[in-house]
């Protein structure tokens, strides 16, 4: 999201407003992550469109807060541990590494970042909009 943010700066046209909503919102990150993640590394065999990686965020963000947080359900209390398994959160750990690593693989370095022009920005968006992909509103 900081990448693209980055890069509407450089082509001029960003929208602050939607930057700071997209970057404080917890399900824009999970949607954002699960969406590239699946594009970059699914196989054709395995590949999650979209809509169904929606469906899928509110129950990512529920294992998440119950991973933090105590709870009352049902009238019991309900401990982190008592919700998400030592195997479970060490699965996730070991899921977020590999994102970090995914991150650092795929995105621009600063040096690339720096020498984009404006007009480079906009030809490269003209040529996905001429090829009917539009990436820039997900």
């Amino acid at each position: 999201m900081v990448i693209s943010a980055a890069v509407d700066l450089i082509a001029g046209n960003i929208d602050w407003n939607s930057f700071w909503r997209k970057l404080r919102n917890h399900k824009k990150k999970t949607g954002t992550m699960e969406f590239i993640e699946n594009v970059l590394v699914s196989s054709d065999e395995n590949f999650t469109p979209f809509e169904d990686i929606q469906k899928q965020i509110p129950v990512f963000e529920e294992i998440k807060m119950a991973s933090l947080y105590a709870d009352m359900f049902q009238n019991d209390f309900f401990s982190p541990n008592e919700i998400v398994s030592e195997r479970m959160a060490k699965g996730l750990i070991e899921l977020t590494g590999h994102r970090i690593d995914l991150i650092d693989a795929t995105s621009p370095q600063d040096e690339m970042l720096r020498t984009t022009t404006k007009e480079s920005i906009l030809l490269y968006r003209e040529k996905l909009s001429e090829m009917g992909i539009n990436i820039f509103d997900r």
